[in-house]
């Protein structure tokens, strides 16, 4: 995917999509895990999950940004895309930027065909606020990585 700079709402005036860089992964990994703690998974097995996630060759990630800091994250995605289906593994914005379109901009931006259903994977704080807004069916994680250890 290209970088582009959106126009989001009133709110949040703009932000640029873009892939994910190695320097992004640190973030991400860590916002996610403390999400899932924040909704009541204990800390090895959150740590375990997102790094799993992560290095699934099937997992994408995109990353909303100022456009004036590339570097400084707002929120992200990570999501994957089957043959039959739309899969959101996660999606996150920070809390001063939340209620400003970004988690459905960033969801649009993740899939070139939303005809196909959507499934999500976890929830937590983050996800669910995006999951109100778009119908989806639970995928379990152990289904989609094929058995957790």
């Amino acid at each position: 995917m290209a970088d582009r700079t959106v126009a989001v709402s009133a709110i949040e005036p703009s932000v640029r999509i873009r892939g994910a860089r190695g320097r992004d992964q640190a973030f991400v990994a860590a916002t996610w895990a403390f999400s899932l703690r924040d909704a009541g998974w204990r800390r090895s097995k959150a740590n375990e999950i997102v790094d799993r996630l992560l290095d699934d060759p099937a997992c994408r990630l995109l990353c909303a940004c100022d456009p004036e800091e590339p570097d400084r994250l707002v929120g992200w995605i990570a999501a994957a895309t089957l043959p039959a289906a739309r899969l959101l593994l996660y999606a996150y914005v920070r809390d001063k930027h939340r209620r400003g379109g970004i988690g459905s901009l960033l969801l649009r931006s993740a899939f070139a065909d939303a005809s196909k259903p959507l499934y999500h994977v976890l929830r937590g704080p983050d996800a669910d606020a995006l999951l109100t807004k778009y119908q989806s069916k639970e995928l379990p994680v152990e289904t989609f990585l094929g058995g957790v250890q």
